[in-house]
């Protein structure tokens, strides 16, 4: 599967701007914006892109990447078809962000 990045504006809401609330704001978040903003995300870490993941994931937003997270993670790369590894790569991400 394979998406383009989604733009987002200025007075929208959702899953995607409260991903993006994590960075600098210019007014609009395009691709430059989106792959500025990915990181690795896996088991372990801890912070506002596991927050991020979690919240996208539709999953309690604890900032703590834990067994409920990597279960979430893996669901979604399942079901989206794409290697489930449960690691929030660059694809993941992008794909987390469409499907919100």
């Amino acid at each position: 599967m394979s998406a383009d990045w989604p733009l987002v504006k200025a007075g929208q809401k959702g899953p995607r701007v409260k991903a993006l609330q994590r960075l600098d704001a210019d007014g609009v978040a395009g691709t430059a914006t989106w792959t500025k903003f990915v990181v690795p995300v896996k088991s372990g870490q801890r912070g506002e892109p596991v927050t991020a993941v979690q919240e996208l994931c539709k999953t309690p937003a604890d900032g703590v990447f834990g067994p409920a997270t990597e279960k979430a993670v893996r669901a979604f790369q399942e079901r989206v078809h794409v290697s489930a590894d449960g690691i929030v790569g660059p694809h993941t991400w992008q794909l987390l962000i469409v499907e919100s």
